[in-house]
């Protein structure tokens, strides 16, 4: 409605969706407080290859700087791994690090070949991405739940996946975000999870309310029963979040039944 009545901030919002959208509406998204939609933006922007409009940005401007996946690259380059990659994980900065991560894995090959991630941080990047087979066939799984247990403690983008693991599947937390992230498709995706107009209603509040967490729910219902649902050739990372998913298919699908009857 906004849209219509011509406001440019919502016409903006409208846009950013849009796989074509530029840097400049991230900037100024960024610029009107809409923090979360122009960072979101800016990272689709960097991973459709077009890192050069990222990276190219002035010191300065106040998108790059609230780039927190930029700030955790640099902490990289700054402070690369050493021969113990996973423990050297756990002491970098949570807040940006799965998107901090995949950025790396492009761009170190282009600026620093010999700083590029190593298998087991690109065993991590992989499962961040949504496809956890290497992590899996390389026994680390548990490793990588105990990185993210403790990355959802502080993570904005993980708000989410907190409020849902918290409430169905507490005492397995990095295990539970490993399946979600791998049903919705990626860590990036979550960034979809976000306040539709954070101006009004700030993403922190967002992100941990029953709003965000039901959507999370039925997103994962929506995508349970097709290829994302079984990873790793059968293997199930949590089977209490395959069991929460399949329970709320069923009842959803006994309420439709009941209306259509």
């Amino acid at each position: 409605m906004r849209q219509r009545e011509g406001d440019p901030l919502a016409d903006a919002l409208m846009v950013s969706r849009l796989p074509d959208a530029g840097i400049d509406t991230a900037q100024y998204l960024f610029a009107q407080g809409e923090e979360q939609a122009g960072a979101r933006l800016a990272f689709e922007i960097f991973d459709r290859g077009n890192f050069n409009e990222i990276l190219s940005l002035a010191p300065g401007d106040p998108l790059i700087n609230g780039l927190d996946f930029v700030a955790w690259m640099r902490t990289y380059f700054g402070n690369p791994p050493g021969p113990n990659a996973w423990a050297w994980l756990e002491t970098t900065p949570p807040t940006g690090r799965s998107s901090g991560l995949m950025m790396v894995n492009f761009v170190a090959p282009v600026l620093a070949p010999h700083l590029k991630p190593g298998p087991d941080l690109r065993n991590f990047i992989l499962a961040m991405r949504g496809s956890p087979t290497e992590l899996i066939e390389a026994n680390q799984v548990v490793t990588a739940a105990q990185v993210l247990a403790r990355q959802m403690e502080t993570d904005p983008v993980l708000a989410p996946v907190r409020g849902f693991c918290e409430r169905t599947c507490g005492d397995q937390m990095g295990f539970c975000a490993l399946e979600v992230i791998t049903m919705v498709g990626g860590y990036d995706r979550l960034t979809f999870l976000d306040t539709p107009y954070e101006t009004v209603v700030s993403q922190e509040r967002f992100a941990s309310s029953e709003r965000a967490i039901g959507s999370l729910t039925r997103w994962m219902v929506a995508v349970q029963g097709g290829a994302l649902n079984t990873l790793g050739g059968g293997t199930t990372i949590s089977q209490c979040v395959q069991n929460v998913v399949e329970t709320e298919t069923e009842r959803l699908a006994s309420e439709l039944a009941a209306l259509e009857s």
